[in-house]
This record gives structure tokens, sequence and C-alpha cells, in this order.
């Protein structure tokens, strides 16, 4: 009986061993899926194009179509701070009536380009990506902060709600007028956007290292 509890004992130790070592085995291969998946995924990042058949890829339309999800590019900012004086004159009669304010406001004029009007051209043979991008504009306009003085009201012309909306729109009209007759504004938000679009390519599979950005004035 011995010899039988014996043998029992040293078939569940190398049962026990066989495990173990089935069980080492194992981790040793999670950790080398681990650190393979690390290292891919550490090469991707840095050197994405190693993933990616970029010769075959690239065309104007794949990369006109990643540009113009972007839509409008913003890439200047102007503010300021202005004074309109404002006069409304009625006639009533032989006599004028006038009402009149002061309107010092400040607002926020943002310059830059549509994304939908970009243009691009895939030159394989010397490995270039030429780009036309249309002339800065105004992107948007808002007014933030309003302040009005001398107010008056004429006889028979009281000021009226509209009044000083249409003080506002004045005041937004001429602010647009002196960004738009300021050509270095437009010029420079128009530079703002090469620089934005030339970092965008260079983030984008296939392209860093491998195809060189002009733009075509």
């Amino acid at each position: 009986m011995s010899k039988i509890g014996n043998v029992v004992s040293t078939v569940s130790e190398l049962e026990n061993l066989s495990q173990m070592r089935m069980i080492k085995l194992a981790l040793k291969v999670l950790v080398i899926i681990v650190i393979l998946g690390i290292a891919t995924f550490i090469t991707y990042k840095v050197y994405p194009e190693l993933f990616f058949s970029h010769e075959e890829d690239i065309t104007a339309g794949m990369v006109a179509g990643e540009i113009k999800k972007i839509s409008e590019i913003s890439t200047l900012r102007y503010f300021y701070k202005d004074i309109v004086e404002f006069k409304d004159v009625k006639k009533v009669l032989f006599l004028k009536s006038t009402a009149s304010y002061d309107l010092i406001y400040s607002g926020i004029i943002k310059m830059g380009i549509d994304g939908s009007q970009i243009k691009v051209n895939v030159n394989k043979a010397d490995s270039t990506i030429y780009i036309t991008i249309p002339p800065a504009k105004i992107l948007s306009h808002e007014i933030f902060k309003i302040k009005i003085r001398h107010e008056s009201n004429g006889l028979f012309n009281d000021l009226q709600g509209q009044d000083y909306v249409k003080g506002q729109e004045m005041g937004k009209k001429s602010a647009e007028k002196e960004v738009i007759n300021n050509k270095e504004l437009l010029v420079d938000a128009r530079n703002g956007a090469k620089t934005q679009i030339q970092a965008f390519m260079t983030m984008m599979p296939g392209i860093k290292n491998k195809w060189k950005i002009k733009f075509a004035d």
C-alpha cells in the first residue's frame, strides 16, 4: 500500500509541476504579446507612414477631402473699440425732429479662409502636393460690449429699439470696412492659414517625410 501511495503522490506532483510550467509559459507569452503591442503602438505614433502605402493612397481628392473637413480656418482675431454717433431726423411739417445717441462698442472680428474653396493637385513625379487657397476674408464678427451715452429724443421723434440695432449695425460695418481696407491683416490671416494647413498635412499618414507641400499663390 505504501508503494501505491508513493506512486500516486509522485503522479500528483508531476501533474502539479506540469500545470506550473504551463502557467509560467502562458505568462511569458502574455508578457511578450503586451510588449509587442506597446512597441507597435509607439511605432505607429512616431512613424505612421510605415503602416500605410502612401504611393497608392495619396490622391488630390483624398487630401482635399481631409482639408475641407476643417471647413473654416480661422487664423487671426482683431479686437477693437470704437464709437458711433447715431442720428435719426424726421420732418414734421416744417420742423425737424432729431433723436440721437452715442454708441461706444467693443468687438472681435475673426479672419481666415473658407476650407471648401481649397484646391489640391498631387504630383507623384516629384512627390509634391500643390495647394491653392482662397483669399482671406471675415469669417465672423461679434460685438461683446456696448455703452450708450448722450441720448436725446426729438419733440416728435423718440428713440426706439430698432434705432439701437441700427447703431450696432453701423458700428459693425465701420469696423469691417476698416479690416477689409487693411490689406496687411488679410495677408497675415492667409499666411496663418497656410501654416495651419502645413501642420495639418504633416500629421496625415503617409505625408510626413515623404511628400513636399507647396502653396500656389
